[in-house]
């Protein structure tokens, strides 16, 4: 051991670990670094997916890291012959936008399939408060009959 270190160890031993630490950026103005998450996107089928903040832009698989505690919406764009099927993992749903918080590392898949030509969902249709049912009355003018042999004359 060298002789100044000998001496330091033997007159003051923390005084020795403070100058180590202030010699490896150890001091009072010292940053620890910031903390992030990973966030690990897998696509299933053909289409992209993109996030706001920006720094992903998936095709296939990849991965990227946001800063601890970062909201970051995902938005799937399925290609053109492609639908989006939906999300799995640490999103869950149908819906293309999916917000995570990333207070851990998270992992997410987005589906993908072949988009049906011709094949549409119907439109919700709103029809309000029916009427009230009526009684079928016989004898009502509003009563349709239908003829039988036995009611023809003759």
């Amino acid at each position: 051991m060298p002789p100044l270190r000998s001496a330091l160890l033997s007159i003051a031993p923390g005084l020795c670990v403070a100058l180590a630490l202030l010699g490896c950026g150890g001091g009072r103005n010292a940053q620890a670094p910031a903390a992030t998450h990973s966030l690990t996107v897998t696509i299933s089928g053909t289409g992209s997916v993109g996030s706001t903040p920006a720094g992903l832009a998936c095709t296939g698989s990849c991965t990227t890291s946001f800063a601890a505690g970062t909201a970051v919406t995902l938005l799937a764009n399925p290609a053109a012959d492609q639908a989006f099927a939906g999300w799995s993992g640490d999103c869950q749903g149908s819906a293309p936008r999916c917000t995570l918080a990333l207070t851990t590392s998270k992992q997410v898949t987005a589906s993908f399939t072949a988009a049906t030509a011709g094949v549409h969902a119907a439109p919700a249709l709103h029809l309000g408060a029916l009427p009230p049912a009526v009684p079928h009355d016989a004898a009502s003018p509003h009563a349709r009959r239908t003829s039988l042999a036995a009611d023809r004359p003759g």
